[in-house]
Order: structure tokens, then sequence, then C-alpha cells
């Protein structure tokens, strides 16, 4: 998909400016400039409430990856309650106005340190210019990503011209070490593969741990994508529709987070991060799903995507319980200090 940058870099500083803040910009170079258009860098300077630190910036950066193109908001960490709300509402903004009205994913995160415009700046550029720009002919495209190779070979001829191009249409995908071996990667996942690519360009391989759970994220996404596909055909899973989404993202994000040289090494603890859900509540729900959609025995994709699904609905009500739980504490602790105040 094509977006249209102009009107999202314009947006995106017209939604900075018309709020009040001083804005800073930098194009894709890390040199500073004063014209929206030129700007993959947004800096926002807020006057906080809290008088211990006057100000605090966040960042909105704007990635052009074709296909994969996103915003990602990067914030520090927050303690007082009206700057959190504040940034909330601007995050709210930007997912509206450009968000979903321009078709482009936005991501927040959050530091827990100060973010510096200068030093942010020239990081972003250091880690894009690890990884390259899709180039090649009409059925095949390559990508460096540090010292390995990614190549897609397409089902058919793609048009040059059309941004986005060389991340459809896709037959095959293979990856190459810095010394020529070559290895097909099991699945059509780009993400992942970039992933892969990584890892084998830090010395990994593709079936140590680390490149197994990347293949197995590869896999799981592939198999909540023919979830989704079946539950939208059922109103009875509508509702499990928003957990199926979520974990999709929550997939990609991960993969992404790694694609880089420093996510690889911040992110690797992630990727080998065990799930821990009860075996008989995964088996019931697996056997309810399985029975709702009326799938064949005999239709092995399907009944590994429902299988899939089952755990990634249960890790997502286990999250929700863990939250609920931290609130409840919290609330508890509260109440504990008020009574501690009255005596």
């Amino acid at each position: 998909m094509a977006f249209a940058w102009n009107i999202v870099t314009d947006k995106v500083f017209n939604i900075l400016k018309g709020s009040g803040y001083t804005v800073n910009m930098f194009d894709k170079t890390g040199q500073k400039t004063v014209d929206p258009e030129e700007a993959t860098r947004f800096f926002a300077t807020i006057k906080s409430h809290n008088p211990e630190i006057k100000t605090y910036t966040i960042l909105i950066a704007l990635h052009d990856e074709d296909a994969n193109s996103h915003i990602d908001i990067k914030t520090p960490k927050i303690t007082d309650d009206a700057d959190f709300e504040k940034t909330l509402q601007l995050k709210n903004h930007i997912q509206k106005t450009v968000g979903y009205d321009e078709g482009i994913s936005i991501n927040w995160y959050r530091f827990d340190h100060a973010i510096n415009p200068k030093d942010e700046s020239i990081h972003n550029v250091t880690e894009s210019r690890d990884i390259s720009r899709a180039y090649g002919t009409t059925k095949s495209s390559f990508q460096k990503v540090g010292d390995a190779k990614l190549i897609v070979r397409h089902s058919d001829s793609i048009d040059e011209n059309v941004k986005g191009s060389r991340w459809r249409k896709i037959h095959s995908i293979f990856i190459e070490n810095k010394d020529g071996e070559r290895f097909k990667y099991p699945w059509n996942h780009v993400n992942g593969a970039r992933a892969m690519a990584r890892h084998i360009s830090n010395e990994g391989v593709i079936h140590d741990e680390i490149g197994q759970q990347i293949q197995q994220l590869s896999s799981d996404y592939h198999d909540l994508k023919c979830s989704a596909r079946i539950f939208r055909k059922n109103d009875f899973f509508l509702p499990y529709l928003d957990n199926i989404k979520n974990a999709m993202q929550s997939i990609q994000k991960t993969i992404k987070h790694v694609c880089t040289p420093t996510g690889y090494k911040n992110g690797k603890e992630i990727l080998i991060d065990a799930d821990d859900i009860n075996g008989d509540s995964l088996a019931e729900l697996q056997t309810k799903l399985i029975k709702e959609t009326g799938c064949s025995i005999d239709d092995d994709q399907s009944l590994k995507s429902l299988s899939t699904a089952a755990k990634y609905i249960l890790k997502s009500e286990m999250d929700t319980s863990a939250d609920d739980a931290v609130e409840d504490d919290d609330n508890d602790l509260q109440r504990l200090q008020e009574l501690s105040g009255i005596i």
C-alpha cells in the first residue's frame, strides 16, 4: 500500500503545533529541517504539570517501509497523572486522524529515560542504514539486513513503479548468509524472515533456540490469519476477533523489534520467553472452537490454526487477569494508606 506521506507529515505537524507544543523536526539523514514534508522525526516538547521536570519530550517517528510502514510514538516514563492523560489524548488524536484516516499502523512505546532529539534522530538513521531498501527484478527482490540478505521470489511479475510491490505476490523467501550459503524460510512472512536474517547476521543459525522461536512466531502469525478468516464466518466467534487481532499485532511488534541491531541485542530474551498456559484449559478451548466451526478432522491446517488461536486467546485472558490483579492490589494499598492516615 502506498501512503500519502505528504498528507501524513502535514497532519502530524498540525496536530503538534495546534496543541501548542514546541516542535523540532529531522529528516531521514538526521539533519534538522523546517519543512514537515521532509521530516521523518517529530520531537514535541510539552509543558509538564510536574514542577520538578517542567517539560518532557515525545518522539513521533515515521517509518516508510512499503507494506510494513508504520508510525512509532515514543514517550519517556510519565509519572504525573495529568501529563499521562494529556499524552494519551494526543496519541488517540494521532491514531484517529492519521492512523485510521490514512490507514497506517500506530505504535506507542514508553521508555524509562528522557528522549534527546539529536541523539534519537541519529540513532534511528544509523539503524535504518543497516537495512537496505528493497531492490531487484520484476520476479525477484533483495534486501540487505546486516551481513545477511533477504531474497524474495514473486509468484508473478511486479510493477516496480508501485510502492510496496516488492512485498506482494510472494511465492517464497530465502535468506543468504555472508558466505553465500542460502536456505528457504519456511513461511511467507516478511517480518519473520527479516528477523531471521538479523539472527543469521549475528552468527545465529536457523535451528538454534532463537531461530526456532522466530519460526514459531511466523507459524503462529500464519495460523492466526487463518483462524481470523474462519471466525468471521460465524457470529459466535466475534468476541474472539479482537484477541486474534491483538495477538497478530503483538507478534509483528516483537518480530520488528528484533530486526534492527539494537532491537536484536535487547530482544533475544523476549523471543525465548516461555508460555505458561494451563494444558487442560487449552485443550478445553481448542475442543470448543473446533466443535463450533464444524471443522473436519481431515483439515489439518484449520485444526492447527484453531489450536493456535486458542493458545493466544487464553494468553490474552491471562494478561487481562494479571492487569486486573495489579489494579486490585494498588487499590487495596491505597485504601490501607488512607486508613492508616485516619488512624
